[in-house]
């Protein structure tokens, strides 16, 4: 299917549901694996929920966003009012069914977009990849799948789950428009910069680069999706972001 012919199949998708859960197709990974939307909502504007970009070392990223997908789905009086919530539980289902953090030809998915400060070289958890961040930005499906995804529907609002740093963080838009400050005072989560290592080419930094506001929240630990703490931060947040939108 062409790239126009699948936007337009999105669109159709996320414009025509309601209340029950629409599955979108957002694009396949390099092992040929779906990666999976998952609609809630009939408002105006999306918010676009994303775990699993570090694939089954962060697994607790993916549970999460499976959980809040099932808690909306069970009471659709939870959804916050003229806002549509797409989830991606699974932004890299290569690395979730293959064990790894990264995608299958080495590439860190979380290094690859089109940020002001992408290398080829970067940082990892205790190590360093000299070729983690791709051969140029958006050279790998994953990445080119969710970019093209936030291009499309330009959300609202963006939250992009990891682990195990136990902080949110944002940049200047989610700061400004007071997103990064909800989630924060309602999850419990500190609001601080990620400072173990150097992150470039980040997807919740290009996505708050190109306007959008985005939350970047890294759980506790490797196995808990703190679900209480994450469901108290982003009906916070996204509530926070709406009342924004719906005043302009």
């Amino acid at each position: 299917m062409g790239l126009a012919l699948a936007g337009c199949c999105l669109l159709g998708a996320l414009l025509a549901q309601g209340t029950a859960p629409v599955q979108v197709r957002v694009g396949y990974s390099r092992e040929g694996r779906p990666i999976e939307g998952y609609s809630l909502g009939n408002g105006r504007a999306t918010a676009v929920i994303v775990g699993g970009i570090h694939g089954r070392p962060e697994l607790n990223s993916s549970d999460l966003v499976w959980q809040l997908l099932e808690y909306f789905e069970s009471d659709p009086s939870t959804l916050p009012p003229g806002l549509k919530l797409l989830f991606v539980p699974e932004a890299n289902p290569d690395g979730l069914a293959d064990g790894t953090r990264e995608l299958a030809d080495g590439v860190d998915p979380n290094r690859n977009f089109p940020t002001h400060d992408w290398l080829p070289g970067t940082f990892g958890p205790g190590k360093w990849l000299p070729d983690g961040g791709g051969d140029g930005p958006l050279s790998e499906p994953e990445t080119v799948a969710l970019a093209n995804l936030i291009q499309r529907i330009h959300p609202v609002a963006v939250l992009s789950y990891h682990s195990a740093a136990g902080i949110a963080m944002g940049g200047a838009t989610a700061d400004r428009t007071g997103m990064l400050a909800a989630y924060a005072d309602n999850s419990g989560y500190p609001a601080r910069p990620f400072v173990a290592y150097p992150v470039t080419g980040d997807f919740a930094q290009w996505c708050d680069d190109i306007g959008i506001p985005t939350v970047e929240v890294e759980l506790s630990d490797h196995f808990d999706p703190e679900f209480d703490r994450n469901l108290a931060g982003a009906e916070a947040a996204l509530q926070e972001v709406l009342a924004r939108y719906q005043s302009y």
